[in-house]
């Protein structure tokens, strides 16, 4: 699953981010591994709709406190001259998804 965000409405940088989502007590959760962000909602189709709109939220705060560089860096994005120059930021691709079985001690 992914979601597409636009970046400051004059600029319309669109920049499309990888998503995990999972059910969490009734409620699902999607997580942006790209940003380290996450959020909620009732369906999957709900996260999803509220972690894009915490994600352009998130970018555009970047922007404002020109913090963008260091805070993307910082999550594993990369410059790219290949990238649009008004927004040359290019995300960490999520490959794939693993579930690995984990042994762990009981306390009984």
């Amino acid at each position: 699953m992914a979601v597409a965000i636009k970046i400051d409405r004059a600029k319309l940088v669109e920049c499309t981010l990888g998503v995990v989502c999972q059910e969490e007590n009734g409620a699902y959760v999607a997580y942006v591994p790209a940003l380290d962000l996450s959020s909620h909602g009732a369906s999957p189709d709900d996260a999803v709709k509220a972690v894009a709109e915490a994600s352009k939220i998130f970018i555009e705060e970047l922007i404002q406190m020109r913090t963008v560089e260091q805070v993307l860096i910082e999550l594993g994005w990369r410059k790219s001259p290949d990238a649009d120059p008004r927004f040359p930021y290019i995300p960490p691709h999520l490959v794939a998804f693993y579930s690995q079985p984990v042994k762990i001690a009981c306390h009984a």
